[in-house]
């Protein structure tokens, strides 16, 4: 691409401020385009007459924007040099060429203060007025100053160039008065609520009209002076700023926040009467805040450490344009000018043009020198800079820095002030040459003057009484202690360890009859103030024995070694077991007391074993089955088709390929189907491949039975006509007893005693006026030694009382009454009059015409409606099918009682076998539970009421 080089001579025509001086001419120079720029208002520096502003010598630079016909260019131009004792500056800056037939030119000053991006619409050209400026003694910050040229237009690209600027931002100069402080001055805050003092605007370069001062959502209402690293005493400061244009009227307040090193001064002014506060573009407000009887809050000790985190100030408002300020509990201060999400601080390319180039994160300020900066980052960045500099405009890169390395491949980047004798820093800027994703900052400064808390005193570790492979934890809290670190290292292997708030904590599934030996340290809370405490002094404890076992698993190395028996049946391809194979839900669970158990099993027993009953196939060799379902699974080690069983259809595992004698060898070839009943057929899944085996482990049950329960007696309660209640006599190494009530006919009533003490139980929810058959048996507290007793029956039924409640009763022969026809679940209200005269109403109930039974399903919209009975609902007895025909086995799936409109839960996930209703309901909505089960089919349902 072409380009022309120019000299651009700005003149600017500032009429509303005191330190104003009149345009010059501009003399032409051939070939090029020269502008000299008048110094428009307060810059940096005063002249001495205290009124003329300059240009600084270095670091001023201006955007010029170029549009050529219908293209819009910016091009930022170089350092400009100063003329004339500083009331002059030009410009250097490479614009396209074109050969358009117009052009037009405009500027902003300072370059730094156009938002860079898609930002080429000179009509509504989006700009800054930073919240964070860093000012002298005695002016302003200029980079937060914003200057915008008038438009000049050309037939052709001009050999001469020439601007004039107006300034569309105003200016403050607070006079700071009475501070109770000989400190320094580190940072001065003006705010106003609901003002927008800082942030973007958008400018019509066309005209020089500001339309738009804080747009939605980037606009603040604050601006902060930054005086850190200069020496500004407190008492009589003036502190100068830039703001957006607004006014305060009687009413009206702001408020200032002054910063020393470590006190912190607020005054809070509202305005009264005739006063006001303009702020208007181009003039300067001038205003004195008083400080009179207000005293300091100390912020800032001589902190040595500080640390900021990525999610501590995950809730602050900050970008890469818009810094942040945070102040931590100790007087940490920092403000931070990136890019944020929940994991880290985004720090941006300080080397690049774009708006990330203006991301930094400033350190607090601190008393000692700062001797190290600890960076965490949240993934590795190598072979890039990090360097602290002394201002947000310094790049890491300039010979101005303080310090700076190449980062590696680590996670974790040190900037070591101290072993490089770099001294008197009290703050600085953090900024990097890339994307730095940083998820933890730390500051050391001056020598460490924080406090080791104590280690934690009179630590207690204790194997557990039950289980011989755990070991109890205490010890005493620590004042100042946050958390603490315990670990148990064993003689050989590897330490464990738990973090914890609390003061005691246990360690499971250690190694037996192992010494450990048990440390705790205590992790500080304020770290600002305190280091984590030494380990403790080491308690050695060592783990208890395996528990001995009396069953087995042996391996069968041949079908034809099979019997009849419990195994254990596992495969090396575990897809065997799964994914629509025998299912885990196919194969017979393990229950409490049964063979499996907590029993530790074979090393080589693979993790997919599924326990399973072999029944030898009558009059077949060797050949056993398993039922899935109902149906039947076998294998053989001879023979292959299809065999029945009790009349049905079995389907087979041949192994009659197998190398060698059986199931012994990991890597046979293996001829068999995995096959499990599917949609009313068998259904063959293929066979299994080379390397794949399928193993049968033998259980082999050496455990003696626990005593049979002595002395049991069965009564019913002398209150409750539906409970019957048991005593027995303790049984040795019991750990639970299980109860159960059985009917002639209807459901079983099971309660478990898991006290191995306890010598009395009771079966509740019971039905009225029906004898049961009371049994009971002792259940073992140590399965691998002890099985299950024999089981007690009490040799006389008890009969349950008679019902003395009122009652109303939808009964069986009523709803087969009410279906006369197809129900859906879309069917609405069914009104069913029961045998007693109550009236229930059944809600979009499924069915057919000869339906016995009201059918509901979870996810659908169906349920029942009680009657309203004259009195408080207390019990609610359903009795459930397990298909529509009602006559077949009990039904157990669960139900939810609600209030009648269905907002309110009365009882939830329960059978409502007898269940008990508080409050006072007369009325009550019954429906399917909606997290488990499928169909319920409802028999009859008693609702008793008092």
């Amino acid at each position: 691409m072409k380009k022309f080089f120019y000299i651009l001579a700005a003149a600017a025509a500032v009429s509303t401020v005191s330190c104003q001086k009149a345009e010059t001419e501009v003399s032409e120079v051939t070939e090029m385009v020269h502008m000299e720029v008048i110094s428009p208002s307060t810059k940096t520096h005063l002249d001495t007459d205290g009124a003329t502003s300059l240009w600084d010598a270095t670091g001023e630079k201006i955007m010029v924007l170029q549009t050529a016909g219908t293209r819009t260019t910016y091009t930022e131009s170089a350092e400009g040099t100063t003329g004339d004792g500083g009331h002059t500056m030009s410009f250097g800056v490479d614009l396209e060429a074109s050969d358009a037939t117009s052009f037009s030119y405009y500027s902003i000053y300072p370059s730094a203060n156009y938002v860079i991006g898609s930002n080429l619409n000179v009509e509504a050209l989006k700009v800054i007025t930073p919240t964070a400026q860093k000012p002298s003694a005695t002016c302003f910050d200029p980079k937060a100053d914003l200057l915008i040229s008038s438009k000049v237009e050309s037939a052709t690209q001009p050999a001469t160039l020439s601007m004039s600027y107006a300034r569309k931002v105003a200016l403050g100069v607070m006079k700071i008065s009475n501070l109770n402080t000989t400190e320094n001055v580190v940072s001065v805050k003006f705010e106003s609520e609901g003002k927008s003092v800082t942030g973007r605007s958008r400018i019509n370069l066309n005209n020089g009209h500001v339309d738009e001062y804080g747009y939605s959502g980037s606009s603040f209402d604050n601006v902060t002076m930054d005086y850190s690293g200069q020496t500004i005493a407190a008492n009589g400061m003036t502190a100068y700023f830039f703001c957006m244009p607004f006014s305060l009227a009687e009413g009206d307040s702001f408020k200032v926040t002054v910063r020393t090193e470590s006190l912190q001064f607020t005054r809070v002014v509202t305005l009264a009467g005739a006063q006001q506060l303009q702020f208007k573009a181009g003039d300067k407000s001038s205003f004195n805040v008083d400080f009179s009887g207000i005293e300091g809050v100390v912020v800032a000790h001589d902190i040595r450490y500080a640390v900021l985190s990525a999610s501590e100030v995950s809730s602050l408002s900050y970008s890469y344009t818009s810094a942040g300020d945070y102040v931590q509990p100790n007087g940490a201060n920092w403000s931070i000018a990136a890019t944020k999400n929940s994991s880290n601080i985004q720090l941006g390319d300080a080397t690049s043009n774009k708006n990330a180039g203006k991301s930094y994160i400033k350190l607090p300020d601190f008393v000692k020198d700062i001797r190290k900066v600890i960076v965490t980052l949240e993934g590795p960045v190598s072979d890039k800079t990090l360097a602290l500099v002394p201002d947000k405009e310094t790049k890491p890169a300039d010979d101005e820095k303080i310090a700076s390395i190449t980062t590696d491949n680590t996670l974790t980047q040190t900037i070591d002030l101290e072993s490089q004798d770099i001294t008197g820093i009290k703050t600085a800027y953090l900024r990097g040459d890339a994307t730095f994703r940083i998820t933890k900052i730390e500051v050391y400064a001056g020598p460490d003057n924080r406090t080791a808390l104590a280690a934690p005193s009179n630590v207690q570790a204790t194997v557990d009484a039950s289980t011989p492979n755990k070991i109890n934890v205490s010890w005493e809290a620590v004042t100042g202690a946050e958390s603490y670190v315990v670990t148990a290292t064993p003689a050989s292997g590897e330490p464990v360890e738990e973090n914890v708030t609390t003061t005691s904590v246990s360690f499971s599934g250690l190694q037996y009859s192992t010494q450990y030996a048990v440390t705790v340290l205590a992790k500080a809370a304020d770290i600002s103030v305190n280091i984590d405490s030494p380990a403790s002094a080491a308690v050695n404890v060592t783990t208890g024995s395996a528990a001995t076992s009396k069953i087995s698993y042996n391996l069968v190395s041949d079908v034809a070694n099979l019997t009849a028996g419990k195994y254990l049946i596992a495969t090396n391809n575990k897809s065997a077991l799964y994914n629509g194979r025998v299912s885990s839900g196919h194969l017979q669970t393990v229950e409490t007391g049964s063979a499996l158990g907590s029993t530790v099993l074979p090393a080589d027993v693979p993790a997919t074993a599924r326990e399973v009953d072999f029944t030898a196939v009558t009059g077949v060799e060797n050949a056993y089955y398993l039922s899935v379902d109902g149906k039947y699974i076998y294998l053989s080690a001879t023979g292959s088709g299809k065999f029945k069983i009790d009349g049905t259809e079995a389907f087979q595992w041949n192994f009659s390929n197998v190398s060698g004698a059986g199931l012994d060898a990991v890597g046979a070839t293996i001829a068999s189907h995995i096959c499990s009943y599917n949609n009313g057929s068998f259904r063959s899944y293929g066979s299994m491949g080379n390397g794949q085996s399928i193993y049968l482990y033998k259980l082999v049950d050496n455990r003696d039975a626990l005593a049979a329960p002595t002395g049991m007696t069965a009564t019913l309660d002398d209150t409750d006509n539906t409970k019957i209640n048991v005593t027995w006599n303790a049984v040795a190494n019991a750990g639970g007893y299980v109860l159960k009530a059985t009917p002639a006919e209807g459901q079983t009533v099971v309660d478990t005693v898991k006290v191995g003490s306890a010598t009395s139980g009771s079966l509740t929810g019971l039905a009225y006026e029906k004898a049961y058959t009371v049994s009971m048996y002792a259940i073992p507290s140590d399965v691998n030694n002890y099985k299950n007793s024999a089981v007690v029956t009490y040799p006389t039924a008890v009969t349950t009382g008679a019902n003395t409640s009122n009652v109303v009763v939808l009964d069986q022969a009523a709803i087969t009454a009410a279906h006369t026809s197809n129900w859906t679940y879309t069917s609405g209200d069914k009104a069913i009059t029961a045998a007693d005269g109550s009236v229930w109403h059944a809600y979009n109930t499924f069915g057919n015409a000869n339906q016995t039974t009201l059918q509901m399903n979870r996810g659908k919209s169906a349920y029942l409606l009680s009657p309203v009975v004259s009195g408080s609902i207390r019990r609610i007895t359903v009795v459930q099918a397990s298909s529509n025909a009602g006559n077949n086995t009990n039904g157990t799936r669960v139900m939810d009682v609600l209030t009648p409109d269905g907002t309110g839960t009365i009882v939830s996930s329960s059978t409502l076998n007898g269940v008990s209703i508080s409050g006072t309901h007369n009325q009550v909505r019954i429906i399917a539970n909606e997290t488990s089960g499928g169909a319920t089919y409802i028999v009859s349902v008693t609702i008793e009421y008092e």
